[in-house]
């Protein structure tokens, strides 16, 4: 069964989205990557897509800039393998080990390491991206429920962490038997260094923090508004209220609270819309919810 997480926008390969662990007997984990590019990277082949990208407006991390939010894009089913890891032919399957091997990759520039020609951070990890990351990796382990975050490796380098015999990297065995969080710079037969000297108590010390969901937020324009849940308060819920009772979902009160009964309202819309039912008002709900209103006013329009 496919598993897209509520908080990320889907961006998939239809052509290679991933494919069935071959050793799912082997326990799950999760893997940090930095892109080492300003943006988006255009993954043009799917075949080396992670599970996620994640990036927010924090300088050497866009591509939201100016309003500082986080922006996060699923490429792959959290049920499937994704292939951003390398391993040479006899040797062990690092993107195929365990059910879940999921694959994060952030957008910064780390640049630890001279002789990878990178210039960057040179090891410091943005703390607003941390943030937002911590918050994501809360969403995985709450929908897999198998991957034990207490888990993870004591060395982070900022330097010497290039190459196959970095010291940091695991070996085989200690890779076969890994059940926590780690990063690129610590995957056995991989040479790249990313992400550096990452301060991963500091990561595991935001999870549960009241500052993570304001980190999940993705940018509020048009095409990626915020999500809102029940109990949620803000005064762009009236908007949601007037979009909802517009296309005939509920005689909804034009307050800031998203209540249960706008939850529910937005619930009946999904099914209706043929979206995700849970009452979530999220990027796919909005984007379904805006051409429908859109389509509305475009037929009233051609019968005046």
């Amino acid at each position: 069964m496919s598993i897209f997480l509520p908080i990320a926008e889907k961006s998939t390969f239809p052509d290679k989205s991933g494919r069935v662990p071959r050793r799912s007997d082997a326990p799950s984990r999760i893997v940090i990557h930095t892109t080492e590019t300003a943006r988006l990277p255009g993954y043009r082949d799917g075949s080396v897509a992670p599970h996620f990208t994640i990036g927010v407006g924090d300088p050497g991390s866009l591509p939201n800039e100016k309003s500082g939010k986080v922006r996060i894009w699923q490429h792959i089913s959290l049920d499937r393998t994704a292939s951003a890891l390398k391993h040479k032919r006899g040797t062990i399957e690092t993107n195929h080990m365990g059910a879940h091997c999921i694959q994060i990759e952030c957008i910064t520039y780390i640049g630890d390491q001279d002789e990878a020609g990178i210039v960057g951070n040179k090891g410091k990890f943005p703390k607003a991206l941390s943030k937002a990351l911590a918050g994501l990796v809360d969403e995985i382990t709450r929908a897999l429920g198998d991957i034990n975050i207490s888990i993870y490796p004591e060395s982070w380098s900022a330097s010497g962490s290039y190459g196959e015999k970095a010291s940091q990297r695991l070996t085989e065995t200690e890779w076969e038997s890994f059940n926590g969080i780690c990063g690129h710079e610590h995957v056995p037969n991989n040479t790249h260094w990313d992400p550096g000297a990452f301060d991963i108590e500091e990561l595991l010390g935001y999870i549960g923090s009241e500052r993570i969901p304001d980190a999940q937020l993705p940018d509020e324009g048009p095409e990626t508004p915020h999500f809102f849940h029940a109990g949620d308060a803000d005064p762009r819920v009236r908007l949601i209220c007037g979009v909802v009772q517009a296309l005939g979902y509920g005689d909804l009160a034009a307050d800031d609270l998203y209540d249960t009964d706008v939850a529910n309202a937005v619930e009946a819309l999904q099914e209706g819309l043929g979206a995700t039912v849970d009452g979530i008002w999220g990027p796919d709900t909005h984007r379904l919810a805006v051409a429908e209103l859109t389509r509305q006013l475009q037929w009233y329009g051609d019968n005046e």
